[in-house]
């Protein structure tokens, strides 16, 4: 056996290039996991990731990923041509800042829901220098070839057109994944990376000339069916040359995205007191905090557990009070209002669920039906 030859024959292979990945990454202060295989349902087969990364931070009882699914592509003979026209922000049917985002912490979840907390989480990116996930690309991309450095004859396009579907395809295995897999109150941002090991080249389409420039990085808009569903999602293509200093883009994300799922958690607090859903969200939790005590100091009340599961949790303006309404006569109610023990676990009810720390009471429940 000759073990130089050997030696020699595996930096041929793209081995070398997840090391040193690897290696960027581990020096970053990233998490790496390599070679993962995760089974493609859609084609019956058993598919591999090159490289998932994350950092987590935990901050509101919450841990926040950042997480980066890499291919890592090499290719000595050819280039990596990337085909551009202009782009057109106001295309309707393009999905210029995608965001993957996914939480099981019950405010986090509910806000992800919303339709604004995509305005809140790229403002907050752009404030913080996070432009790659939060700016529209340039230029864009429309297609892609692998083209012969010397002789400029194309290929074809299947190394990069595998490299984007892998990390798409292992975006929506993992996000499917989460629910079942992470307990803990967690929140996960996912970012796309291509990373070759060959020369890239952007193409530009003008009406009349195409002309080439040299790059070391370029976002592209990917929009593909995944899981029967169109997905929009970046893909950074790196070359590798480059990711020493690209990465620093990955670790400010990191920080940027505590920042932005902290502002979209004040935001829901904030809203509060003048959203109804927002508002409800736990009062279910708030009435299992609640109706044994209050069953404790009165006895005679029955069916309290359900009476406080109907309750309903509204904001009285006039008197800038939030109010657990349970359908019980006023009397009753007074009775409730007047031990100052069972008022100090209702604020501490909504203090662990809302994070509210005004004043509160309990009411008459006024709805109507």
């Amino acid at each position: 056996m000759n073990i130089e030859e050997i030696e020699k024959g595996i930096e041929k292979t793209g081995f070398r290039l997840e090391f040193d990945i690897s290696n960027i990454l581990e020096g970053n202060g990233w998490n790496v996991i390599n070679n993962k295989y995760y089974v493609d349902d859609q084609q019956e087969t058993v598919r591999e990731i090159d490289i998932v990364a994350y950092k987590a931070s935990r901050i509101l009882g919450v841990y926040i990923y950042t997480a980066l699914i890499i291919s890592c592509k090499k290719n000595d003979k050819n280039a990596w041509a990337l085909l551009s026209k202009k782009s057109n922000h106001d295309d309707p049917n393009m999905e210029w800042v995608p965001v993957h985002a996914w939480s099981n912490d019950r405010i986090l979840s509910f806000m992800l829901e919303q339709q604004e907390w995509k305005d809140t989480y790229l403002s907050t990116l752009k404030d913080n220098k996070s432009g790659i996930v939060s700016d529209k690309p340039d230029r864009h991309i429309f297609g892609f070839q692998e083209m012969n450095k010397e002789s400029g004859t194309p290929q074809n396009d299947k190394s990069i057109f595998n490299s984007i579907t892998s990390v798409m395809k292992a975006q929506a295995y993992e996000m499917n994944a989460l629910p079942v897999r992470k307990k803990d109150p967690c929140a996960f941002q996912f970012n796309l990376l291509s990373i070759a090991q060959a020369e890239l080249v952007r193409l530009d389409f003008e009406e009349s000339t195409t002309k080439g420039t040299p790059i070391s990085d370029e976002v592209y808009v990917a929009d593909y069916i995944v899981d029967k569903q169109q997905t929009f999602a970046k893909v950074h293509f790196i070359q590798a040359e480059e990711f020493k200093k690209i990465i620093e883009q990955y670790n400010q994300l990191h920080k940027s995205n505590i920042k932005a799922f902290k502002a979209i958690y004040d935001r829901f607090c904030d809203e509060l007191t003048s959203d109804h859903k927002k508002m409800n969200l736990f009062k279910d939790d708030v009435a299992s905090d609640l109706w044994w005590p209050v069953h404790k100091e009165f006895k005679h009340l029955t069916g309290l557990s359900k009476l406080f599961k109907d309750g309903w949790f509204n904001w009285d303006k006039k008197e800038e009070i939030l109010e657990f309404q349970v359908d019980l006569d006023s009397i009753e109610i007074d009775k409730i209002n007047s031990v100052k023990a069972l008022r100090k676990e209702l604020s501490k009810s909504l203090k662990k669920h809302y994070r509210y720390e005004g004043e509160s009471r309990f009411a008459v429940n006024d709805i109507p039906f």
